[in-house]
């Protein structure tokens, strides 16, 4: 019975899809911030609030989205900030791995410039970079360069210009 009765949360979250599919970013993050602030248990808004503040606040997204449940439906969204956010913050660890790997110098060499430009929200660079060390070893760092791609895919969105770019070109790097 609950799913069903209006509440102020769910009042506000109808306000911010609205806003947000209008292109309003700022009103959308506006309102998801007043859903999390009001609903802690509110896991779509705390999403949605981590996609849009993700590239000027990635340990803030991270914290919104580290505790969303593999069932969830936007789970995918939420693993794709989890992904990112574990390149940014392990950037040094990973060279690290890079100094320490007997072969594939060429593929982390590439890998790690295209978390360095994710952090400079370069993310066609980044997404170039890594659909490179795909084909060069795709075995770096637990399949990295695939699963960064993925995510950054997810997180800019399906129709987003560089998805519709270099989706192909990641695709075809599989095979």
């Amino acid at each position: 019975m609950d799913k069903n009765l209006p509440t102020e949360s769910k009042k506000l979250f109808t306000e911010a899809k609205v806003a947000l599919e209008s292109g309003d970013k700022k009103k959308a993050k506006r309102m998801f911030e007043k859903i999390v602030a009001i609903d802690k248990s509110n896991w779509e808004a705390k999403i949605q609030l981590a996609l849009l503040i993700f590239a000027s606040e990635p340990e803030r997204a991270l914290s919104l989205v580290k505790e969303v449940s593999p069932g969830h439906p936007q789970f995918d969204q939420a693993e794709a900030i989890q992904t990112l956010s574990r390149l940014m913050n392990n950037l040094d660890h990973l060279a690290q791995n890079a100094k320490n790997a007997d072969q594939s110098q060429p593929a982390w060499n590439v890998y790690l410039q295209g978390i360095q430009a994710l952090k400079r929200q370069d993310y066609e660079t980044a997404l170039k970079h890594w659909i490179e060390a795909l084909q060069t070893d795709r075995q770096i760092d637990d399949d990295g360069p695939r699963k960064a791609c993925v995510a950054l895919f997810t997180w800019l969105g399906h129709d987003h210009e560089l998805t519709q770019k270099y989706h192909r070109a990641f695709t075809s790097s599989l095979f």
